[in-house]
Parts: C-alpha cells; structure tokens; sequence
C-alpha cells in the first residue's frame, strides 16, 4: 500500500536536498546521494515495522524528521492520530512541504533542530528518523535524545527511533 502518490510530489532543488521524476520513479538525493523510490510503500516495512503492532494505537505523536511525510502519512492512515506534530531543521524543506499540497493537512511542520526542540506538549508517541541515508549509521546523539524527549511521553507512551537496529523506549 503506498502512502502517497509519488508523481502527487513536485520536483524541487533545495540546499542538500533534490527530487526529480526519471522514467516513473522518484528520484530524492540528499546531499548528494540518490534514493530511488517507485513508491513508499517499503519504507516502513524496512525502518519502522514496529509501529504496525496493533498494540501500538498513539493518538498524538511527534517527529523528528521529515523525509518526503512518509511516516507521517502512513500513521494517519494507519493508526486514529489526532496530533502531528513534525520537527524539521532544513528551512527549505519545510517551506516546501507546506506549499507542496502532498501532506495531510493534520501534519504540523515546525522549523527546529530535533536534538534541541522542547515539546509544548506531551505525546503517544515520539518518533525520531533523523538519520537518512541509514547504511553504517550508530546514534551517538541517543542519550541526548532520551533525556530530551523521555519527559514529553505520556504514561505507557512509546519513545521509537527506527534504524537498521530498532531503539524503543517506552514510559
């Protein structure tokens, strides 16, 4: 199942980042290194499978990291969320999406750093997909990480960072 049309995705030169359409596949270079996508619909089987449990139904979740929205679509469609909230550093990407018309109008995007953004609220579930490509990749902001959002869970709420190794913290 995809959670967007990749053609529904304008093509777009940002500062690191690039998308363009080659013969029916989306192709997303950051910095550089292209991503080749015929469509999502691998991604969360690949880096976040665990958010399918059926034991796992947030209702308001944060992310650190955009990407093209992906996580954020498939949990709108997937899960009865009510908040989306999604931090997102490249100034550029988030002017984009915000004017690119692909997300679902439920997603917030907030211009910030995901390693220094202070939530205003408490959530479900916190996401963060920070690390993009994700070959030989070790988070050694994780600490960081856990002591910033860990407070920002509600009870039984899910800290999640999905990686080639899976990190799942819960409250």
């Amino acid at each position: 199942m995809n959670y967007f049309d990749i053609n529904n995705i304008p093509p777009v030169e940002l500062v690191g980042i690039s998308i363009t359409h080659e013969m029916g596949k989306l192709k997303a270079s950051w910095n550089d290194v292209p991503h080749y996508l015929i469509d999502d619909s691998k991604y969360i089987d690949q880096f976040a499978f665990k958010l399918k449990s059926p034991d796992l139904n947030p209702s308001s979740v944060l992310i650190g990291g955009l990407g093209l929205g992906t996580m954020a679509l498939w949990l709108l469609e997937n899960k009865n969320i009510t908040t989306m909230d999604i931090v997102e550093s490249n100034e550029q990407l988030v002017t984009w999406t915000n004017t690119s018309g692909h997300l679902n109008p439920l997603c917030n995007v907030i211009e910030a750093d995901a390693l220094l953004y202070t939530p205003t609220q408490n959530y479900d579930l916190i996401i963060m997909d920070l690390w993009f490509p994700r070959e030989d990749r070790t988070p050694t902001e994780m600490p960081i990480i856990k002591d910033r959002y860990i407070p920002y869970l509600n009870e039984g709420g899910c800290l999640y960072i999905p990686l080639d190794y899976q990190y799942k913290f819960c409250n």
